[in-house]
């Protein structure tokens, strides 16, 4: 059975900042395209390529291209909202294996 590592990203409109849980390690990256791959493979490194499930909130268009690179990478984005009180969250989910 794989182990698997639990990141989370808090997306901004100019920065991604990277957290993962099990290595307690933390970057941040700028929030554009070129920095993309460099997430992956920081995640790749800290974590010797385990399984990884990845999540990051639902921003509008400041985590649209996040997704979209991840789609690109056959990284699958499922977008979930759940009700907190009055207010809906919004949540990207991912399996990096």
């Amino acid at each position: 059975m794989q182990s698997e590592v639990h990141v989370g990203i808090d997306v901004s409109k100019f920065t991604l900042d990277v957290f993962i849980l099990e290595v307690r390690s933390h970057l941040r990256f700028k929030n554009n395209s070129n920095d993309f791959p460099a997430i992956l493979q920081w995640i790749e490194k800290c974590t010797k390529r385990q399984s990884a499930f990845i999540c990051f909130e639902h921003t509008g268009v400041y985590s649209m291209a996040l997704a979209a690179f991840l789609e690109s990478q056959h990284i699958v984005c499922i977008c979930n909202g759940f009700a907190f009180g009055n207010q809906t969250f919004h949540g990207y989910c991912t399996w990096k294996e």
